[in-house]
């Protein structure tokens, strides 16, 4: 695992520190959260009155297999939960991508499909700005990730906030 700074929250606050922009960065997130996980804490998360939340959500679910519908109600429900609270926050979400396993594909294949399309409808419904890959460049490469091949090294994560901060610069 990578230290707390050398994380996104830690590498979005330093980009938004270097543009002068007056934002601060919390991250609610928890390894290894789900969307279920999520829900339970999302009043907790939602304390700091956030201008901007971005919704990065959904990998941990679908490496439980939890159907995409779920998954997608899930991330439904803490955007009308956010907006029902703050109807003024910014809400950005993050799509995610799976890797493409080819022992696996007969089998896979339909569910990651499935998966990633979530995202973007989503961001359709509700007029979100969408990070259309949060793990772009990164998903799968053995250069980038720890051996579990899941989670990116300090490396990795660079190159996650570039993804994020070509969608949130604009919003913040």
């Amino acid at each position: 695992m990578v230290s707390p700074q050398e994380a996104v929250p830690a590498l979005i606050q330093q980009k938004i520190d270097a543009e002068a922009l007056l934002h601060i960065t919390h991250n609610a997130g928890l390894s290894g959260d789900t969307t279920v996980s999520a829900l339970s804490r999302l009043d907790d998360a939602l304390r700091f009155s956030p201008d901007v939340l971005v919704i990065e959500l959904g990998a941990n679910d679908a490496f439980r297999m939890l159907t995409p519908e779920l998954i997608k109600n899930n991330l439904r429900f803490i955007i009308e939960r956010s907006l029902a609270q703050y109807s003024d926050v910014e809400i950005v979400l993050a799509g995610m991508d799976l890797p493409y396993i080819p022992a696996f594909t007969h089998r896979f294949e339909p569910y990651r499909l499935r998966f990633i399309e979530i995202y973007p409808e989503l961001a359709k419904e509700y007029n979100l700005p969408l990070i259309p890959s949060w793990l772009e460049g990164v998903v799968g490469d053995p250069m980038l990730n720890f051996p579990d091949l899941i989670h990116p090294t300090a490396k990795g994560y660079e190159i996650v906030a570039d993804n994020v901060w070509r969608v949130l610069k604009p919003v913040l």
